[in-house]
């Protein structure tokens, strides 16, 4: 067999080559590199030399046309290796038993966590994974010589795969940038692509073309708006007030994070005290948190989807809050009818500037809502006016519900009238 081999991507084939047997190869930087069908054509070559059982998995994962079988099939097409590889509608298999499984890290960690004699983990647009799903599949990993291949196209330096690999690298890690002008074998069509947008947006240039970090919050949503209350001193230690009750506003999920932020309204003024987020937990963990934080609550703000009945339960899941004790549908239970995403976004944009974010309690959720972000449309070359689903639109659709909520209120002043409301008429915790 004949490869063509870029010369950043050597490791992957070549056993003499030190970095060959590190425990996790890393791969980041711009488009056009060569990441993805280097690696593609590495692991057709090993599971050809031994018995392999290969996790190719990104966090998230909707269907199977989501995964790399597709780039996988064209590479065994293309290294003419029909004979050995069987292409089936969920995985690839070879003659000596070597396997290729597709996950979606997000919505399936348990199963991941449960599967056993995995030899190699592909983990490709990795900048999306989340810090749960690494503690999870790591450990989880664990047969003698096993390794991970990650490779990325940086987002913000703060994510958890940019700030685990390439900020603190392992000492068991190789780390390797390469950009297009790496790849001898960058297509025209590419670099037509790359000098397009080289002449009109250098920010975006630099991130897309040279994978440098997002700078000047490029398609992002709410960074300007949060930049500027952080400048003006209102992002800072914002302490709970007993006598002031609080509204909490759910984004629910179980393989998507919950998302519960905590707001008092002094005056016209919405004060995030506190921000709390944790998946693939029942809703008796929340209820726990709620009841444990000992907050003087008046309103639970939740989704439209939580008054739809579910087919396995028979039931909604504010009916099934509502019978846990944390509040009363229609009193201190509100279940927001349908609205779209862009006015909700209007609404959040127009809240920010009055409100004021703890620091600390809120620090995960201030850092999502600075990287929630549009969508990037490949074929023309912008934005497109549709949120990106990672893990920062969990904080972001939890904040919408709490500004839709707020806007319904005629006079948010009257929502701190009503100090020990909570706990007189529902109990204390």
């Amino acid at each position: 067999m004949e490869l063509s081999i870029a010369p950043p991507f050597q490791c992957l084939f070549d056993e003499d080559d030190p970095n060959y047997y590190k425990r996790y190869i890393v791969f980041y930087g711009g488009r056009g590199s060569g990441k993805t069908f280097s690696i593609a054509d590495s692991y057709l070559v090993k599971g050809l030399r031994s018995k392999r059982r290969i996790l190719c998995a990104r966090e998230f994962q909707n269907s199977i046309s989501d995964s790399v079988l597709k780039t996988l099939e064209d590479a065994i097409d293309r290294l003419k290796l029909r004979d050995f590889y069987t292409v089936q509608n969920n995985g690839i298999f070879g003659k000596n038993g070597t396997e290729f499984i597709f996950k979606g890290l997000r919505n399936n960690i348990q199963s991941v966590k449960s599967m056993a004699g995995v030899t190699d983990v592909w983990l490709e647009e990795a900048q999306t994974l989340s810090d749960r799903s690494y503690e999870v599949l790591i450990p989880t990993i664990r047969e003698e010589g096993s390794q991970f291949v990650i490779s990325f196209n940086p987002d913000n330096d703060d994510d958890p795969t940019y700030t685990r690999f390439v900020v603190n690298t392992p000492d068991d890690a190789h780390v390797c940038k390469v950009n297009y002008d790496d790849n001898p074998f960058f297509p025209e069509v590419l670099r037509k692509e790359m000098e397009y947008i080289k002449a009109r947006d250098t920010d975006l240039y630099n991130h897309i073309w040279l994978g440098e970090t997002r700078k000047n919050n490029v398609g992002s949503i709410y960074a300007k708006w949060i930049n500027e209350i952080e400048e003006a001193g209102q992002i800072t230690n914002v302490p709970y007030n007993p006598s002031v009750p609080v509204i909490t506003s759910w984004d629910l999920g179980y393989g998507d994070s919950t998302v519960i932020w905590f707001a008092q309204i002094v005056g016209k003024e919405p004060r995030l005290i506190d921000c709390y987020a944790s998946n693939m937990e029942g809703l008796d963990h929340y209820v726990k948190v709620i009841r444990e934080k000992g907050y003087n609550y008046s309103m639970h703000v939740l989704p439209h989807d939580a008054g739809h009945s579910s087919l396995r339960t028979g039931t909604t899941l504010a009916k099934q809050l509502d019978g846990m004790g944390i509040g009363k549908i229609g009193e201190t239970m509100k279940v927001l009818p349908v609205d779209s995403v862009e006015t909700g976004i209007q609404l959040v944009r127009q809240l920010i500037p009055q409100m004021w974010i703890d620091k600390d309690k809120c620090e995960k959720g201030i850092s999502a809502l600075r990287k929630y972000q549009y969508e990037f449309d490949e074929e023309r070359k912008v934005f497109k006016n549709k949120p990106l689903h990672n893990w920062c639109s969990d904080y972001a659709d939890s904040l919408r519900y709490m500004a839709t909520y707020l806007k319904t209120v005629k006079d948010p002043a009257t929502i701190t009238t009503a100090p020990g409301f909570y706990a007189q008429n529902y109990g204390a915790y």
